[in-house]
């Protein structure tokens, strides 16, 4: 069977798809956006096309990827004229649209010269960023890791192609300096509290290194780093779900993205520059972003991880499957109560009702999420989830079982032992944890000892240390569901 092709000659062929209405030959972009991974697509290009289908501008997105695997991304999108579809899901129903927001894009590690001259325009507004937590080249406590090796090659070779967000970021403005160009806005899209200001302070510290006053002082003066939460559950795409596109509704699409139906944007008011109207789409455009930020990395973001290896020990593939079991879906929703004290009440948030949300959208059997994608680059993730909840409990001598088990949970998980081709461990620190965990089936000094994960405050608490290795050894020994339903039974 011939399908048809996802391009603008071909659009007029597609039935019972949302297309663009606006120009799609204006590829002059006011905004640059590293990253452009599923989630990007989902989420900030998604606002703008909706935008741009409501009232036509010169607002558009072009896309820079870093890693050598982005030129695949680069590919597949300039040969579907930068289109892509978005497939937004419910239980019972879905909303399919192509997407044509992202007019361009440049692979950095080829096309360095072309992303500076991007980079350098005057027309440029606002650089964003989806780069993972990871992407930020940090310690544990939020500053420039000068250790890494990509901060390493970048700090001491200013004239070569960077490999790092930072570095990326930290030339490119100097260039721009030297251009005389406008000022900036840098918006950060990533989850971790704070963002706006992380992002600025790992910059500027780059920048001390380099010991450029000039550059530094530019920044300060010229460049805004509004903060934002950013909130849409966004899976990988499968082959399966490409040929569903196929056959389904007739025409072929190599980058597709499928994601949940939910979608929120919550933005810092800090900008030196023009922006889209965001908030005609329901956008909030708020003066301090952080109580939300919080909210939804250590509710959503640390519900996730607090899913993935008691579900992965437990044998199950897919996130909605998972939470059909009472005993794992008890376990995360008293996971996020045992959290929940440590946050900040914001007006008009009712946390209950939060979660109760939460545990709806992770049960939405349209996304099938894959567990095994919740449980990748986990050591960031618990940097930015679950550690600072972890803190602010045993600070106040509370009690921390739902953090024991996920800490237990991620130590057997990581266990040689346990370890074959259906465990994976997809962690920029892969080889060093799992050599801490083998070490730590029956004294979880060794693992707690990590430095880039967890402060001294963490390892120093002998109650945390005595309550994680008796979860490890019941783990162990009993087996994952007796553990979560023995935990359960004494709520």
């Amino acid at each position: 069977m011939g399908f048809t092709q996802l391009n603008k000659k071909e659009l007029g062929k597609l039935n019972g798809v949302e297309i663009p209405t606006y120009d799609l030959n204006n590829r002059r972009c006011q905004i640059l956006h590293i990253g452009v991974g599923n989630f990007h697509r989902a989420h900030q290009a998604y606002y703008l096309h909706d935008l741009l289908q409501q009232e036509d501008s010169p607002w558009r997105i072009c896309g820079a990827g870093l890693m050598p695997q982005d030129e695949h991304m680069k590919k597949a999108l300039s040969g579907q004229d930068y289109m892509y579809t978005l497939v937004s899901q419910k239980s019972d129903s879905e909303d399919i649209r192509i997407i044509g927001s992202i007019r361009n894009y440049i692979h950095i590690c080829t096309e360095y010269s072309r992303f500076i001259e991007v980079f350098t325009d005057d027309v440029l507004k606002i650089i964003s960023l989806t780069v993972t937590e990871k992407g930020y080249c940090n310690t544990n406590d939020w500053n420039l890791d000068v250790e890494y090796e990509g901060i390493q090659h970048d700090l001491h070779n200013e004239n070569a192609i960077p490999k790092t967000a930072i570095g990326v970021l930290a030339y490119g403005i100097k260039l721009r300096m030297l251009a005389g160009a406008s000022p900036l806005t840098i918006m950060s899209c990533d989850n971790i509290p704070g963002n706006g200001e992380v992002l600025k302070r790992i910059l500027l510290q780059f920048v001390d290194q380099k010991k450029d006053a000039d550059l530094k002082d530019y920044i300060n003066r010229f460049v805004k780093f509004p903060s934002c939460m950013v909130d849409r559950i966004t899976p990988g795409t499968t082959s399966d779900k490409v040929k569903y596109l196929e056959n389904e509704y007739g025409f072929q699409d190599k980058v597709p993205v499928f994601s949940e139906d939910y979608i929120q944007w919550i933005i810092e008011d800090d900008f030196n520059v023009e922006r889209p109207e965001w908030e005609r789409l329901g956008v909030q455009i708020v003066e301090d972003v952080k109580p939300y930020e919080i909210m939804k990395t250590r509710l959503l973001n640390g519900g996730h991880s607090a899913l993935a290896f008691p579900s992965l020990l437990s044998g199950f593939e897919f996130v909605d499957d998972a939470m059909e079991n009472q005993i794992i879906n008890k376990f995360v929703e008293s996971y996020m109560n045992e959290v929940k004290v440590t946050l900040t009440p914001i007006n008009g948030v009712d946390y209950d009702a939060y979660i109760q949300m939460l545990l709806t959208r992770f049960k939405n059997p349209a996304i099938k999420d894959r567990v095994q994608r919740l449980a990748e680059d986990s050591s960031s993730k618990f940097v930015n989830f679950i550690i600072p909840a972890l803190i602010k409990l045993i600070n106040r001598d509370e009690k921390t079982p739902m953090i024991a088990v996920v800490i237990a949970s991620w130590i057997v998980y990581l266990n040689d032992s346990f370890s074959n081709s259906e465990y994976e461990v997809d962690d920029p620190r892969s080889e060093k944890i799992r050599n801490a965990a083998s070490n730590s089936l029956e004294d979880c000094t060794e693992f707690l000892s990590l430095k880039e994960i967890f402060p001294d405050e963490v390892l120093n608490n002998q109650v945390f240390k005595k309550e994680l290795n008796n979860m490890i050894n019941d783990i162990l020994n009993k087996g994952i569901k007796s553990v979560l339903t023995c935990i359960i039974e004494k709520l």
